[in-house]
C-alpha cells in the first residue's frame, strides 16, 4: 500500500471516530438532559426499550476518544516514515509491484 494510499485510509477512520464521537456525546448530552427532567436517575422507562444507559454511551464514548487517539499518533507515526524513507530517498511501492 502506498503512503497516501495509507493516509487516506486513516483520515477516512479518523472521520468516522469523530463523526462518531459526535453523536454519541450529543446522545450523552440529551440523555443526562432527559434524566435531569425526569427525576430518573439510572433507570429507563418503558417507553425506551432500546436506550442505552448514560454510562454505556459514555464508555463507548470512550473508546471512540482511545481509537482516534490510536490513529492520531498512527498518522503521526507515518509521517515521521515518509520524512525518513524522504530523506533516504527511498520511494514507497505498492505491495503488488
Amino acid at each position: 500500500m502506498e503512503l497516501h494510499e495509507r493516509r487516506q485510509f486513516i483520515d477516512r477512520l479518523l472521520v468516522e471516530a469523530t463523526q462518531r464521537q459526535t453523536v454519541l456525546q450529543e446522545a450523552a448530552a440529551a440523555k443526562e438532559q432527559g434524566i435531569h427532567q425526569s427525576g430518573e436517575r439510572q433507570h429507563l422507562t418503558n417507553d425506551e426499550p432500546n436506550a442505552q444507559p448514560v454510562s454505556t454511551v459514555q464508555e463507548e464514548l470512550a473508546s471512540w476518544e482511545t481509537i482516534a487517539r490510536a490513529l492520531t499518533e498512527m498518522q503521526t507515526t507515518l509521517n515521521q516514515l515518509e520524512a525518513a524513507e524522504h530523506h533516504r530517498g527511498v520511494r514507497t511501492r505498492s505491495a503488488g509491484a
